[in-house]
């Protein structure tokens, strides 16, 4: 089947969801392949990657990653799928947003739901989250502008 041909068979619609699935499994083959050649970026003081990818001993796991790209490959180009925009800083500032979100959520009032706050803890949170907060802020406002501010005071 050629692009020209396979025109007519999605409407628009349908196009567009072929393309957010096929497009997520993209991501995750081409992670699966990052990681197969090199382990996770550093780890944090919060967060210990265990488990690494190894692939099995033999060619098979590296087949199949092969295969499932020719596959996915082949499907978009005999559909005449179109690439998606996906702007990496758009991603970002909306990962760092959502960050903003959860440490609202973690402030010394809203631990007491989980149970009796030590009162020097929550001292200490009142004192250090909102410097947290203030650096996360210039952060986003760094790679967002101006565009953001406005929305990050609201937030």
């Amino acid at each position: 089947m050629r692009k020209a041909d396979a025109q007519p068979l999605l409407n628009e619609s349908q196009r567009r969801r072929l393309s957010v699935t096929l497009a997520s499994l993209e991501r995750d083959v081409l992670r699966v392949s990052e990681l197969l050649r090199r382990p996770p970026p550093r780890e944090g003081l919060l967060t210990r990657h265990v488990e690494p990818l190894v692939a099995p001993p033999g060619d098979g796991a590296q087949n199949a990653l092969s295969a499932v790209q020719q596959q996915l490959d082949q499907i978009v180009n005999d559909l005449g799928l179109e690439p998606r925009s996906e702007s990496v800083t758009r991603a970002v500032v909306s990962a760092l947003l959502l960050d903003v979100v959860a440490l609202d959520e973690v402030t010394g009032k809203r631990l007491r739901g989980y149970g009796e706050l030590n009162p020097a803890a929550a001292e200490y949170l009142e004192r250090e989250l909102p410097q947290l907060r203030a650096a996360l802020d210039r952060l986003i406002r760094a790679f967002a502008g101006n565009e953001y501010t406005e929305h990050i005071q609201q937030v």
